[in-house]
């Protein structure tokens, strides 16, 4: 029994999300605002190369 032949096939791109630009501007109002402002950044997506100091 033979598999047939082979095809390549492309990856799909994955869409990344954006912020839009009033949620960003929403942002930086609130960081201008804070007292004690914290950032926690994180993601997904990230590999070990990604968590370097």
């Amino acid at each position: 029994m033979s598999a047939g032949p082979s095809r390549t096939v492309r990856p799909l791109a994955v869409p990344r999300p954006r912020a839009a630009e009033t949620e960003l501007k929403e942002l930086v109002r609130r960081f201008e605002r804070a007292r004690r402002p914290l950032v926690v950044v994180g993601g997904e997506e990230w590999t070990a190369p990604d968590h370097r100091p």
